[in-house]
């Protein structure tokens, strides 16, 4: 909760004036539960404060009514009652964008609410400081406001007075809905004429409150809550001529005689944000909440609307209420016209033509990309009658209408089509089948290109928000396939049938329960239930339009007599690796070999772990068995294989098209898209990445490995308040996933947080891994550095060397040697540095170690050695160590004072990869060469990408401290210039 409230909130006193005191003080016990520690605002009537709950073991917010005010009891009564609606409608409400009610009651006549506090500041207070918000920041606000809006109107709940003063934006940039005060439930209410089926709107009438009785709402201000009981009323606020009454509004300005004698009661809202039939005081529903969202983005993109010298606030409400908006294009011609489009309809005077549910708004929101631009729909080859009835189950927007098609001129013959495998029904009496009948039906049916299986572990995920207990039975299905956005459930059974079992399947199109498939199959012996639930599978897929299904069986992993254990064990570590929990997943993936030694599958996934931990030679090993096991595998485990074995092998060329070959056939394979995110990144087309990594992660917002690819593509990227906002969603997901806090401290440290990024990186060294103690140590190491703390960094430095040697991590000790090498030799210490520097060779062959260390060899006068690395790696195959032995060489001339030489193999490096460490050798070379602007160049482009400065080998490891030395080298070069 914002410290100082906006200019529109919704108050509960207005600002407070000379004889307005809090009763309560810093430190106050205020009945048994809460004590005061601060007061957040004070008006006459009402008291906001920050308290400590003693039952809830948080601090929290409090709004109390003051005994002293002074209104009239019946007033008293209606400000009661306004406490308990808004107690009881909020907590109807229960999502992650809305503010949680936790209390009503009476400490000694005081009345009082609690509620989450918000460490941040409401959105008025935001708009009010920053004019106009991005494009990207507005959609990422909306998107969230929106989805809170969803729950509350499923809710049955209408706010009634959504304006920015009651949106608080966290410090996270999470944006959450607040103040129910006046809303109203639609519950137990005839639905209003033209309002859609099933949406009551809230009533017209309200208790009624005299103006002179209670100075709760001042109702002179355009951006205030106002309640009147009809429009002619309401007409008489801020439109009379009088001096006024000599007393002090809350917003500074000064109420008009007219205004100061109006009844109050059944108009309410606030007028710049009021729809056109609240202002007249007719029934309204959902869609009048719609209406005010459309005009705060109109605000939050061109800025708040101003009224001309002399025009009332009613004034600009009667003129807007009897004319729609302008399109935002012909104010800004910057907006995006899908975006203008959305917000056009919002605003629309007449309600039937704005969006008729909230998810409808929520769904067209997804359908813009973080640019505000319409994500293309896939190309479609032109289909019979028959196959579009079949088709028709694709319904537009599945998930989120977020889709990518691999570049080339390959078509799809189907909208995609998002399935849901629920629980299969298992009375065979056998365990080994449940779950793994889940499993091999997903893989089944994403046999057809155009079937996306939505992952079981982010469905359970949503079980648990909906509390409907563990299972993922139809019911519990088809209610998360509605709030996710899905096409389809699949569910079924297995059962025992004399010596044989019968497999049994079920599909239900989500949007209207129709059941699209009800089919079953038999099973001889327990072997052939896996290909029983492959038939099944099959089945499904030519339900859904596949029409290549004659060589489906071809198109399957063969198993062993022994695979359903294997298959069993391999399905458990596929969700232990997709939630994190990465040493348990390596169990599972041995466990699945120890059964099956040709289980293919499971090789694939322990060599990825094995890379992503950066075992290489066990990740080589395992590599190597699964490619030898190729042919036991789909289609599209195939290519996921040989696009993972040539992202470790960092042959990214290869990589991207493998993964382009898989998207041309798959094209809502989400693996696919979070790879070829991956392989662009380290191709260094950070803003490729970064849109791809979002849109994979999106699909599935739960998976923490894909948000946290997000969250790292986004620091390399320099968006470091995305990326450390998606770093703390990640951690919220699992606390203890190390890259999170890599992300989250490096992305404070670059920001100039550094405070923040020691908080993070301490965070990280309390996880009990040695992945985890490493990267803190990593980071609060390169935090010394960047802030020239040498004499602590090698403190830490020494420290975690012997850690290193102790655990004989060999890769790990090479980079800390190198490092130090560098601070010795900096340091004057030439002994030193030669010690630590030939030892780190010695470690390992990756340009991570022999880079440094060459550098530390040059600077400590042995450059023939370094020469000699430099020579190793110009020698290997991938361009990513070429580039740094070109580096090497340069770095040679340029101390040798050749400085055309080294801007030459500096230029060689530049042409094997676009690299922030060459970017700024290249600069180092030009200022020796005394060529100013083209220093002053390259040196402006180290500046522009100080994302990729964080981990300079783009293996997350913290480098940031090379950053340290840029400005100095800016400044020389535009002095030089300068003297020109």
């Amino acid at each position: 909760m914002s410290d100082s409230p906006g200019g529109d909130e919704t108050r509960i006193a207005p600002t407070a004036g000379p004889g307005a005191k809090a009763h309560l003080q810093p430190g106050d016990a205020f009945g048994p539960r809460y004590q005061i520690i601060r007061e957040l605002g004070a008006g006459g009537m009402g008291v906001v404060y920050q308290a400590w709950d003693e039952v809830l073991g948080v601090a929290v917010a409090m709004k109390v009514i003051r005994r002293d005010s002074g209104i009239g009891t019946a007033a008293m009564q209606d400000v009661e009652r306004r406490f308990k609606r808004e107690l009881l409608l909020a907590r109807q409400v229960t999502h992650r964008n809305v503010v949680r009610i936790h209390d009503l009651g009476d400490v000694e006549g005081t009345k009082y609410i609690t509620m989450t506090f918000v460490d941040g500041e409401d959105l008025a207070t935001t708009l009010k400081r920053e004019g106009t918000l991005p494009v990207q920041r507005v959609l990422r606000i909306a998107r969230q406001v929106a989805s809170g809006l969803q729950a509350a109107h499923e809710a049955s709940v209408v706010h009634r007075d959504l304006k920015p003063a009651n949106i608080m934006i966290d410090a996270e940039d999470h944006a959450l809905l607040m103040d129910f005060g006046i809303a109203q439930s639609a519950n137990a209410r005839a639905t209003a004429p033209g309002a859609p089926h099933g949406v009551a709107p809230a009533p017209s009438a309200a208790p009624a409150i005299r103006h002179d009785d209670a100075t709760m709402m001042a109702p002179a201000a355009a951006d205030e809550t106002v309640m009147a009981p009809s429009s002619r009323e309401l007409e008489t606020i801020g439109s009379g001529s009088g001096s006024g009454s000599g007393g002090s509004h809350p917003s500074g300005r000064t109420p008009s005689s007219a205004a100061d004698s109006i009844t109050v009661g059944s108009v309410i809202g606030t007028m710049d944000y009021m729809s056109p039939e609240q202002s007249k005081g007719e029934p309204v529903d959902h869609r009048t909440d719609i209406y005010a969202f459309g005009l705060i983005l109109r605000d939050l993109l061109l800025g708040k609307r101003k009224r001309p010298h002399g025009q009332s606030p009613w004034d600009a409400l009667q003129i807007r209420i009897k004319k729609a908006p302008e399109p935002l294009a012909s104010i800004n011609p910057a907006i995006p016209a899908a975006l203008d489009a959305l917000i056009t309809k919002c605003v629309q005077l007449d309600p039937k033509d704005r969006f008729e549910k909230t998810s409808d708004l929520t769904d067209a929101l997804a359908k813009l990309d973080d640019d505000g631009n319409l994500i293309p729909e896939p190309v479609t080859k032109r289909m019979t009658p028959a196959m579009m009835a079949v088709a028709g189950v694709a319904l537009a927007g599945a998930i989120g209408g977020t889709w990518y098609f691999a570049r080339g001129t390959g078509l799809v013959d189907h909208k995609p089509v998002s399935v849901l495998v629920a629980d299969f029904t298992n009375s065979s009496n056998d365990p080994v089948f449940t779950g793994l009948v889940e499993q091999e039906m997903t893989l089944g049916v994403e046999g057809a290109s155009f079937i996306s299986a939505f992952p079981r572990r982010d469905a359970m995920r949503v079980v648990n928000d909906i509390k409907k207990g563990p299972a993922l039975d139809d019911e519990t299905a088809g209610l998360v396939a509605r709030r996710e956005g899905l096409n389809v459930v699949v569910g079924g059974s297995i059962a025992a049938k004399g010596t044989g079992y019968v497999v049994a399947v079920k599909a239900m199109n989500v949007s209207d329960q129709k059941v699209l498939l009800d089919w079953n199959t038999t099973a001889a012996t327990k072997n052939d239930v896996l290909p029983a639930v492959r038939r099944a599978a099959e089945r499904v897929r030519k339900t859904l339009g596949d029409t290549n299904t004659s060589n489906a069986a071809n198109d399957q992993e063969t198993f062993s007599a022994s695979s359903l254990e294997a298959a069993k064990a391999y399905t458990e570590a596929q969700d232990l690796n997709w939630a994190g929990k990465t040493d348990a997943a390596i169990d599972g993936y041995q466990k699945t070999i120890s059964i099956d030694p040709n289980f293919g599958r499971a090789h694939a996934g322990l060599a990825a772990i094995y890379a992503n931990l950066g075992r290489t030679d066990e990740a080589e090993a395992s590599y190597q068995k699964a490619l030898g096991l190729l042919n036991r595998m789909t289609e599209r485990e195939k290519l996921r294989t040989r696009g993972g074995y040539y992202l470790f092998k960092r042959n990214y060329d290869k990589a991207i098209e493998e993964y382009d070959a898989l998207l041309k056939k798959y094209p809502a394979d989400t693996s696919g898209m979070a790879n070829l995110a991956l392989a662009q990144f380290y191709r260094r087309d950070m803003k490729t990445a970064l849109e791809m990594g979002r849109r994979a992660s999106d699909l599935y917002p739960n998976n923490v490995i894909r948000k946290n690819n997000a969250a790292l593509f986004a620091m390399y990227a320099g968006d470091f308040d995305e990326a450390a906002r998606l770093a703390n969603d990640v951690i919220q997901l699992n606390p203890a996933f190390v890259k999170a806090y890599v992300a989250l401290g490096l992305s404070n440290l670059a920001q100039g947080k550094t405070a923040d990024a020691v908080s993070a990186f301490t965070k990280l060294g309390q996880i009990d891994t040695a992945a985890a103690r490493g990267f803190s140590a990593s980071g609060l190491i390169d935090i010394a550095l960047f802030e020239r703390r040498d004499q602590d960094a090698l403190k830490l430095l020494t420290d975690a060397i012997a850690v290193d040697r102790a655990a004989k991590d060999k890769s790990s000790l090479g980079r800390r040697l190198a490092l130090r090498a560098n601070i010795l030799v900096g340091r004057g210490d030439k002994v030193g540095a030669l010690r630590d520097a030939r030892e780190a060779v010695t470690l390992g062959a990756d340009e991570s170690i022999l880079y440094p260390a060459g550098r530390a060899l040059i600077d400590a006068g042995q450059p023939a050695e370094a020469l000699e690395l430099a020579a190793d790696l110009d020698n290997r195959l991938e361009n990513e160590p070429r580039l740094y032995g070109a580096l090497l060489r340069g770095e040679a001339a340029l101390a040798a004072g050749r400085a055309r030489a080294a801007l030459n193999a500096f230029q060689d490096a530049q042409k094997l990869g676009d690299s922030w460490m060459g970017r700024l050798s290249l600069g180092r070379a030009y200022l020796a060469l005394k060529a100013l602007p083209e220093a002053s160049a390259e040196f402006d482009r180290c500046l522009s990408r100080k994302g990729e400065a964080t981990s300079i080998f783009l293996d997350d490891r913290p480098t940031f401290h090379v950053f340290t030395d840029v400005g100095a080298l800016v400044d020389r070069a535009k002095a030089g210039l300068g003297g020109k």
